[in-house]
């Protein structure tokens, strides 16, 4: 049996209604979804500037970090014979190697570069020895 054209035409109504209040309920969840991904973008946007600005202040510190660094070599080689090896990295003190970086360096290693120089030039202002550095660098 058919059905009467009236009935056909409420049930596809029924099945239309259905159909909107679907594509309305996923118009919702797709705003909620963009809203949540602009959020997320917002966040990101800012972590990228945060680090953008962490990575400006390390170069920074470097910049003054190595600038420091070649006045204290600067200042020490008035007293001391500083030599530079291998380019920029490490330096020595009557032969005896000392790096730029000196954090990883306990003080002992630090120190005695200075004390054999100290020692050396006591000797000489002391007793008048005539020495010369090689002696102790060996």
């Amino acid at each position: 049996m058919r059905e009467p054209p009236c009935a056909a035409l409420a049930r596809e109504r029924r099945q239309l209604e259905s159909e909107e209040s679907n594509a309305h309920a996923d118009i919702v969840e797709l705003k909620t979804i963009v809203a949540h991904l602009e959020r997320l973008r917002l966040e990101l946007t800012r972590e990228q500037a945060f680090e953008l600005r962490t990575c400006e202040k390390i170069r920074s510190s470097e910049r003054t970090l190595a600038r420091q660094t070649q006045k204290v070599l600067n200042h020490l080689q008035i007293t001391y014979p500083i030599k530079n090896l291998y380019g920029d990295s490490t330096c020595t003190v009557l032969s005896l190697e000392l790096p730029i970086d000196l954090s990883t360096l306990d003080d002992e290693h630090v120190c005695l570069p200075k004390s054999w120089y100290h020692h050396y030039h006591t000797g000489i202002i002391r007793f008048g020895i005539h020495m010369p550095y090689s002696h102790y660098a060996q």
